[in-house]
């Protein structure tokens, strides 16, 4: 057991390196779409089994990194990512509209990227994986 975090309901979440690894590899192979590199691997798996990030903040700052801006996603694909990212899955038509419909009313994207990381799958995703919601 390489470090100890906290579940939303407040239990022990026991995050091995090598679970909080794979994590921070499927948040860059879905979110950017590429390997990471071993410099920025290590930094969110550390950071993230030392307790001194969390969740949220690997989940913001993949989604609003320059690298990921750059890329100039539209409404669809930004949506697209965030189900595949957060949920596990491609969205399903009446998420898949609600989204792009608030999108399309002017709900940023900030707002839209706090929904998905605030959801109990997104919750349940990360508990697997033994990452914490959010520092204590």
């Amino acid at each position: 057991m390489d470090g100890i975090d906290q579940d939303c309901d407040g239990s022990d979440l026991s995050a091995s390196s090598s679970d909080v690894e794979a994590f921070v590899i499927r948040f860059y192979l879905e979110c950017l779409g590429r390997e990471g590199e071993t410099e920025g691997g290590s930094y969110w798996t550390n950071s993230l089994v030392n307790g001194d990030r969390a969740r949220d903040d690997l989940a913001e700052a993949f989604i609003f990194s320059t690298e990921f801006l750059d890329r100039n996603t539209s409404d669809e694909e930004f949506v697209a990512i965030l189900y595949n990212a957060f949920f596990e899955r491609t969205p399903d038509t009446f998420g898949n509209n609600y989204w792009l419909g608030l999108l399309a009313g002017g709900t940023d994207r900030s707002t839209v990227l706090n929904s998905f990381t605030s959801a109990q799958k997104f919750v349940i995703l990360c508990n697997t994986y033994g990452i914490a919601p959010t520092l204590s």
